[in-house]
């Protein structure tokens, strides 16, 4: 027998306000250097596949005309766009 190679679909359910705080923010400078590298220049748009919390979408965020943050847990795009919301960035329903 071939085990299953499917992925449980709530295996993070009930996870994201642990990630939040105890995952260590990037720092600034990589921010900075990644930007620098993927020649970002004036507004544009920016895709975070698997957001997670918004750890890299919202400290992105103001260098972008709009960033799409996309990940299978639901309760994390909801936990990360009310974070979103505390910091001050506008966000779309979706």
């Amino acid at each position: 027998m071939t085990p299953s190679s499917e992925f449980r679909t709530d295996l993070y359910k009930g996870t994201a306000p642990y990630y939040d705080r105890y995952r260590p923010p990037y720092p600034a400078a990589l921010f900075d250097d990644l930007c620098e590298r993927a020649a970002v220049a004036g507004p544009g748009n920016m895709l975070d596949l698997a957001c997670g919390t918004g750890q890299v979408a919202l400290p992105l965020a103001k260098r972008f005309l709009e960033v799409w943050a996309v990940d299978q847990e639901p309760e994390s795009v909801a936990y990360g766009r009310n974070k979103a919301e505390r910091l001050g960035v506008q966000t779309s329903p979706g």
